[in-house]
């Protein structure tokens, strides 16, 4: 009887044992399982992000507009350098006697003497052409100076007499004396301007003297060389 008993407790823990088992079995099949769904569910959600994201080697670039070559090449175009304009990069002759001092120390003698160098090496007609060429500039010059400072003269009495005709009679206080003001401004800048034009008509004219003077020493004596007044008709 006893021994039934044994056997039949050894039974019952056998069959436990089985069962213990069996579960411990079971749910480590779940756990693999639950794991490779897992795995499969992640690599299938980031073969999208992927496929956006990435792009062949082979596949072509997309065009670009006229508008975008446009803004590339202005972008990537070299500034130029600003270049300043003087007579060694124009193509202007320059002359061989030295220019006329306008302001500073006077070179009248300095401008003879060179005219007597010029004359020792060259031909009578190569030397009245350069003197001549010389001294139509500052004719030029001063001919200008004269007419720049009469247009001047006579449009500051102009505005100053319709400014005052203005006033006289009636009308806005305020703006008449602001036009005084405005006309009264523009009277010093004008006698400025004529200020300065007179002292270089001053040293032209005072120069094509001494100079024409200087000459007659290499016996040089031209017709057409005169000196210029606010009166000339030549």
């Amino acid at each position: 009887m006893l021994a039934w008993q044994t056997r039949c407790e050894s039974n019952r823990q056998s069959s436990r044992l089985a069962d213990v088992e069996k579960v411990l079995m079971n749910h480590a099949k779940a756990l693999l399982t639950n794991a490779l769904l897992f795995g499969l569910l992640t690599a299938t959600c980031a073969l999208p992000a992927q496929q956006g994201n990435s792009r062949p080697n082979d596949a072509p670039e997309p065009a670009k507009s006229l508008g975008e070559i446009a803004k590339e090449a202005k972008k990537n175009k070299a500034v130029p350098t600003k270049k300043v304009i003087t007579d060694e990069n124009l193509d202007v002759p320059r002359s061989p006697l030295p220019k006329l001092n306008l302001e500073g120390t006077e070179n009248f003698q300095e401008i003879v003497l060179a005219i007597g160098d010029y004359k020792a090496k060259h031909t009578e007609q190569e030397t009245e052409q350069t003197v001549h060429d010389w001294y139509r500039e500052y004719d030029s010059m001063l001919a200008t100076i004269f007419r720049e400072n009469i247009e001047l003269q006579s449009l500051r009495d102009s505005n100053t007499y319709y400014s005052s005709e203005s006033c006289g009679q009636g009308g806005n206080y305020q703006k008449c004396m602001q036009r005084q003001r405005a006309e009264a401004r523009g009277t010093r800048q004008d006698h400025s301007v004529m200020k300065d034009n007179w002292t270089a008509s001053y040293r032209i004219q005072t120069g094509d003297m001494r100079i024409g003077e200087g000459m007659s020493r290499y016996n040089l004596r031209y017709d057409w060389w005169k000196v210029r007044y606010i009166n000339s008709n030549f």
